[in-house]
């Protein structure tokens, strides 16, 4: 008898019926957690595809202009680069700058880089999931210093991770004084924050420092934002972001409106991999959904499946549960009260069962047991009680995205 049973049987025993059993999460739901303990895993880039599905053959044409600005997360397009033949971190970086080289020929380039730190995160468990293997930690990196042959090893680490972020930055800046005439715009990194300094500015070997794009924002994914602010009050009509990160582009649909009324025209991130490659009009996308979807898009994403939550139905199901409806100011103000809780639930309801006339998932998880086929208390969704950090932890995330330019509108 597994610990389940014993659990219920003792329960039993002590005169708790079913329908009382139900009342009490009696084990970990498999909505939230996997068998490995870890919360399930989120289908991030499904939203993308699905929000994409409102975009013609047609909207999809670009070329580079002139007076542009392009926005590079530094670390996720590092980590994209094909290792056939390289040998050293010198070749890795030069084949990363050549990426980007054609980027500076046509505007400003700025190099968004994460901050790293040794104390626990929110992402740990997507970090666990990504990077299964043990770690190598290594003591330095220089230009001249092997790539590990298991990278696999080296990107758990976050001393490898910003050691490697310290030689790209110093590599890039070199290249930027020396190379490249248009504006290069690093943003502050670990070493840098620590220190109390802000973001650099190199044009024709005069460096400048802009504290208004200072930031302590882990993630590179949430300072993207502030960047194309900055872009865009500096004159540059044109942004194109070099991020595959949902998570970017819901940040960036969720300001679309900031952007434009800023004097924002065109927006564009490249998306995919390999042949799948893309650049998708973000502008256009922001005028086919409107901004009622839009800025519900934090709350939505962050309730059914991202980086520090756990996966809840289907993107899909999600646009389709009426979100504008239920989710309205999830994650505008704090703190998190009875009612955005209730509403939120009651969202994830429509999202996992469209239809079902359950107010909330105490009822969801009876109604399942007694209608559904070969349902059991190992298969149920969470109670109310048990669904509560969940929502607490999408509330967190929601709200993140949504106050990352809070300072820079003097909000």
């Amino acid at each position: 008898m597994n610990m389940t049973d014993k659990s219920i049987e003792v329960a039993r025993d002590r005169g708790l019926g079913t329908d009382d059993l139900l009342t009490y999460d009696v084990v970990p739901s498999p909505l939230l957690f996997g068998d490995d303990g870890l919360m399930t895993k989120p289908e991030k880039s499904q939203l993308v595809r699905e929000l994409e599905e409102t975009l013609k053959p047609d909207d999809y044409y670009y070329r580079h202009k002139d007076d542009s600005a392009f926005l590079i997360d530094v670390m996720a397009a590092i980590r994209r680069v094909p290792l056939s033949g390289l040998t050293s971190f010198s070749d890795l970086l030069s084949k990363f700058a050549e990426t980007t080289s054609l980027y500076h020929h046509h505007g400003r380039c700025d190099y968004i880089f994460d901050i790293y730190h040794d104390d626990p995160s929110v992402k740990d468990t997507e970090r666990l999931r990504r990077c299964r293997a043990t770690p190598v930690v290594l003591s330095s990196i220089e230009l001249s210093t092997p790539i590990p042959k298991d990278m696999p090893t080296f990107w758990p680490s976050s001393q490898n991770k910003l050691l490697l972020e310290t030689l790209a930055y110093a590599f890039l800046r070199y290249r930027s004084m020396e190379i490249h005439k248009e504006s290069t715009v690093f943003s502050s990194y670990a070493l840098t924050v620590t220190n109390g300094s802000a973001s650099r500015s190199i044009m024709e070997q005069n460096i400048t420092c802009s504290t208004s794009l200072q930031s302590q924002v882990e993630e590179a994914d949430l300072r993207i934002p502030m960047h194309v602010l900055d872009c865009v009050r500096a004159g540059h009509k044109t942004c194109v972001v070099i991020s595959n990160d949902t998570d970017v582009t819901v940040a960036l649909l969720f300001y679309m409106a900031t952007f434009l009324h800023e004097g924002l025209q065109d927006m564009w991130v490249r998306a995919g991999r390999d042949n799948t490659t893309r650049f998708v009009p973000l502008h256009i996308l922001y005028a086919r959904l409107g901004p009622q979807i839009c800025t519900v898009l934090p709350a939505l994403h962050s309730l059914t499946g991202c980086d520090i939550t756990s996966k809840i139905g289907t993107k899909k199901a999600a646009l389709k549960a009426n979100p504008v409806v239920y989710l309205q100011g999830f994650g505008a103000t704090t703190p998190l009260g009875p009612s955005s809780i209730q509403q939120a639930e009651q969202y994830l309801v429509q999202v996992i069962d469209a239809g079902n006339k359950s107010s909330n998932f105490l009822q969801l998880r009876a109604h399942q047991f007694h209608f559904s086929k070969s349902a059991s208390h190992q298969s149920l969704p969470p109670t109310s009680k048990g669904l509560e950090p969940h929502i607490y932890r999408a509330f967190f995330n929601a709200y993140a995205t949504m106050h990352v330019l809070d300072t820079q509108l003097n909000v």
